[in-house]
This record gives structure tokens, sequence and C-alpha cells, in this order.
């Protein structure tokens, strides 16, 4: 009779597989837009689609006067914009940014801070001009890019064209997908030597075996 030795063993498996790593990327585009005007006219151009002014622009100590309403509205749709008749302030509201300017102290101020002022605000038929120039300034506080070279002014036509930069960070999720394994797993490798302690090993499921030694003392 043979004597079989059981011994409950605990498989040790090196599953390897190649895996695709996902992540979330940054995308930066950048979009310019391009307005044209032209002293006396109440039409912009707007990447060059007309959109009219509610009063003409003109010039003045060398600066094209440009309406503040009209022109915010030609960059934001619907933008939150106050006058203060009495105080002859008016306060601009773009997302996150708090734009002030007082016609009276000649002063613009972006988030409670002054910024240059090149020329003289004005109240003119009942709105407020700022110069071209300013434009530049305050734009670049809040989140836009207009360099130097952006704003062009044709002494000539007496047209002006300003390019306002704007650069949008979005978030690509297209690979925030569960990470699938791929390619073939190694075979299992046993944490004990076959051939020198058991004579067999049985795979009873879960991970576990049986590993069988026969006794040869005990064979009749």
């Amino acid at each position: 009779m043979k004597k079989v030795l059981c011994t409950m063993l605990s498989l040790s498996l090196l599953l390897t597989s190649n895996l695709t790593a996902f992540g979330v990327e940054l995308v930066t585009t950048e979009k310019e837009y391009v307005y044209e005007l032209k002293a006396g006219d109440k039409n912009i151009l707007k990447d060059g689609s007309s959109l009219e002014l509610n009063k003409e622009t003109y010039i003045k100590d060398g600066y094209l006067m440009i309406p503040l309403r009209a022109f915010f509205t030609s960059v934001f749709e619907n933008p939150n914009i106050v006058w203060d008749n009495d105080k002859k302030i008016a306060s601009v509201i773009i997302g996150e940014h708090v734009i002030t300017l007082d016609a009276d102290k000649n002063e613009i101020m972006v988030n409670g801070e002054k910024i240059s002022v090149f020329g003289e605000l004005e109240i003119k038929d009942g709105s407020l001009f700022v110069p071209i120039r300013n434009w530049q300034t305050l734009f670049n506080e809040i989140g836009f890019e207009v360099k130097d070279s952006d704003i062009i002014w044709n002494d000539v036509n007496k047209t002006a064209k300003i390019k306002i930069h704007k650069k949008d960070i979005e978030v690509d999720d297209s690979m925030l997908k569960k990470p699938l394994p791929y390619g073939e797993g190694k075979a299992p490798t046993y944490t004990l030597s076959l051939s020198q302690k058991y004579d067999e090993i049985t795979n009873v499921g879960d991970g576990y075996f049986i590993a069988e030694k026969i006794n040869e003392k005990n064979v009749r």
C-alpha cells in the first residue's frame, strides 16, 4: 500500500502583461481675432464680418477713439456693462475680471489695480470712448494677448487693425479609459521543485495545489 503524503501549497504565479499607460493631456489652442476700424465709420470688421457700432469712431490727440460698449460687445457676447452717470464711471465684468473706467479721473482699473492710460477717456454723445492704444494693456490684463505689433495704424486711410489672441487650455480626456492588459502571460512558476520533493502536484483551484509524495517504505 502506498502511503501518500499530501500538502496544500499556495502557487506563486507571475503573470506579466503589457499595460498601456492612460493619462490626461492638456491641449492648448490659440485663437486670433482681428478687428478693423476706420475713423468716421459706425462699422467694425471682426474677422472680415461687418458689425455695426452704436457711435462713430473719431480721432482725438492722435488716437483713434472707440466706443466702449460697442467694442466690448463685438468681442464678448452679452458683456455685463454698468454705467454710473453721476460718477461718470463704467464698470465691465468679464468672467472673474472687473474693469472700471473713470472718465473724470481719466483712470482705468482692472481688478482694483490701475493700469497705464494713453490719451484721454471721453464722453461724447452719451457714450464713453476709449483711445485704441489702451485696449492693448486692458486685454493683456484679462487673459488675452495683444502685442505692440498687433495694433496697426494706417495714417493714410485712417484705419486701425487690432489682433487679439486668446489661449484656451482644454483637458483631453479621451484617453481616460480603463487600461486593458494585452500580450501573453508567462507560464506559472512553482515555488518548489517537482522532481526533488514531490512526485505529483494537482491544481485544486483558487491558486492552491496539492503536492503528493509517495512513501516507498510503506509499499507492499
